[in-house]
C-alpha cells in the first residue's frame, strides 16, 4: 500500500481529494478505499490545523469510512457495531437459531436430498407446521449462494409474527448429487424489540446468514461468520431493505406456490418505512433521482441528456417523459420508501453484471409505477439515472458533487 503523504494546505487537500476521487470513481468505488481511509486517519492532525477544512471533508470522510469499514478485521458485515456485537445482539433476540420445526433433522435432510422438481412435497410439509407460514421453492435470476455450491435454487419460508416477521431462505443445490448448499439467509423485520418489548417507530431490518455443517448424517446450524469466518455487507445488494422476489422463469412449482409468492411480495411492499438496523444509510450519499429537486436541475439535464442517449428519442415529448421519470427520490426519500444510492447503479452489483435499478426499470419494467414509458424510454431512463448518479470522467455526478462539497470553503 502507498505511504501516506499528508497535504499541508487547503489547496493541497482539495487537489488530493479530486485526484483520489477520480481514481475511485473510475473503479466504480472499489479500489484505493483502504489507502484513502489511512490518509484521512493519519493526516487528521494536519487537516485540523486548517480552520474549517474538516467540515469541507465531512461527506468524503463519512463515505470512505463506510466503504472501508467492511474491510477491517472484525467488521466484515459493515454495520455500525463490530461483528461480534451484532451477532450477540441477534443471539439475544433469538435470530441465530432456526424455529424448532425448521431445525428438524428430517426436514434439513429432505432439503438436501430433494430435486427441484420435487420440492412441492417439502413445501407441503412445512406448510403443515403452521397455516400462517408461506413457503415456496424458486430459482434466483441474479445471485448464487455465497458458498462452494454456487446454487441458484431457494426455498423461502415466511414466518409472520407480532414482534417480527422472518424471511428464512435455504440455498438449494441445483443437483442433489453435487455439493449441497450451506447457506440459510435470513431477513428479520422487527416491529417490537423482543428484549425490551418496545415498539419501533419504523420497523428495523436485521440480516444474517446461517450455515449448515454436515457430519455423520447430522446437520448443525450456526452463523456463517462463526463457521467460515467470512461475510460481506448485505446492504451492498439489499440497499432497499427488502426487495420483491421475481423468480427465474418457470421455477415456481404450483399455483399455490405462485399465490403464496404474491402474498409475500405484498407483505414486502408494506415495509415502506423499514430501516436497516445498525446502519446509517446517509453515509452513502444522495438518493438516486434526487437531482430533479436541485436548483440547477434544468441546466444539469441539458448536459446530461447528451451523454445518456436522450437525444436519440423520437420527439421532445418522449424526452420530457424520461426527464419527469427521473424523480425517483420523490418517493424513495428514506421515509415513504427506502432511499436508493449509488450501490444500486453499479454495473456489477449482481454477479450477472446487472444491478437493482437496471432490473426494476428495464428487465422487470415495474418502475416507475404505472409507467407508460416505452422500452426505449426505459433504457434511456436507466442510462440517464446512472450518469446522473456517477460521472467518473468529469466528477459531475450527484455522488461526486456531494463528495467534493465544491461550494465549501474553509474559514480563513
Amino acid at each position: 500500500m502507498r505511504v501516506a503523504q499528508c497535504p499541508q494546505t487547503w489547496d493541497e487537500w482539495r487537489g488530493w481529494r479530486t485526484k483520489e476521487l477520480t481514481t475511485l470513481a473510475q473503479s466504480h468505488y472499489k479500489k484505493n478505499i483502504v489507502y484513502i481511509s489511512s490518509v484521512l486517519k493519519q493526516c487528521a492532525a494536519q487537516m485540523n490545523q486548517i480552520v474549517g477544512a474538516s467540515g469541507c471533508f465531512k461527506n468524503f470522510n463519512r463515505f470512505i469510512n463506510r466503504l472501508d469499514l467492511s474491510k477491517r478485521p472484525g467488521r466484515l458485515l459493515g454495520f455500525d457495531v463490530p461483528d461480534s456485537e451484532y451477532l450477540a445482539l441477534l443471539s439475544a433476540k433469538g435470530y441465530l437459531a432456526l424455529p424448532p420445526n425448521l431445525a428438524r433433522q428430517e426436514l434439513l435432510a429432505d432439503i438436501d436430498n430433494t430435486r427441484s422438481v420435487d420440492f412441492a412435497k417439502v413445501e407441503d410439509k412445512i406448510r403443515s407446521y403452521d397455516p400462517k407460514w408461506r413457503v415456496f421453492y424458486y430459482k434466483s435470476r441474479n445471485l448464487s449462494t455465497p458458498d462452494d455450491s454456487q446454487a441458484m435454487g431457494r426455498l423461502l419460508v415466511y414466518i409472520p409474527g407480532d414482534a417480527s416477521d422472518r424471511f428464512i431462505q435455504f440455498g438449494v443445490s441445483d443437483d442433489p448429487s453435487s455439493k449441497p448448499s450451506e447457506v440459510i439467509s435470513q431477513i428479520i423485520v422487527e416491529k417490537l424489540d423482543p428484549v425490551s418489548g418496545k415498539a419501533h417507530a419504523d420497523p428495523q431490518v436485521y440480516y444474517v446468514d446461517l450455515w449448515r455443517s454436515r457430519n455423520s448424517g447430522s446437520i448443525s446450524v450456526t452463523s456463517r461468520l462463526q463457521s467460515v469466518k467470512t461475510a460481506e455487507p448485505c446492504y451492498s445488494c439489499h440497499e432497499s431493505p427488502l426487495i420483491k422476489i421475481k423468480p427465474a422463469d418457470h421455477s415456481i412449482l404450483s399455483d399455490l406456490s405462485s399465490q403464496q409468492l404474491a402474498e409475500v411480495n405484498s407483505v414486502i411492499s408494506g415495509y415502506a418505512a423499514a430501516k436497516i438496523a445498525e446502519f446509517n444509510r446517509d453515509d452513502l450519499g444522495p438518493s438516486v433521482g434526487s437531482e430533479s429537486k436541485a436548483v440547477d436541475a434544468a441546466q444539469h439535464w441539458q448536459v446530461l441528456k447528451q451523454n445518456c442517449g436522450a437525444e436519440q428519442l423520437k420527439d421532445d415529448a418522449s424526452v420530457a417523459r424520461v426527464r419527469a421519470a427521473m424523480d425517483c427520490a420523490s418517493c424513495h426519500d428514506g421515509a415513504k420508501r427506502a432511499a436508493i444510492h449509488y450501490l444500486s447503479v453499479l454495473p456489477d452489483q449482481f454477479p450477472t453484471g446487472s444491478n437493482l435499478v437496471k432490473q426494476i426499470i428495464i428487465q422487470d419494467a415495474v418502475m416507475p409505477p404505472q409507467s407508460e414509458l416505452t422500452a426505449d424510454e426505459n433504457t434511456v431512463l436507466y442510462q440517464c439515472l446512472s450518469k446522473s448518479v456517477s460521472s467518473p470522467g468529469d466528477l459531475s455526478g450527484e455522488l461526486e458533487r456531494w463528495l467534493l462539497q465544491s461550494d465549501c470553503t474553509p474559514d480563513t
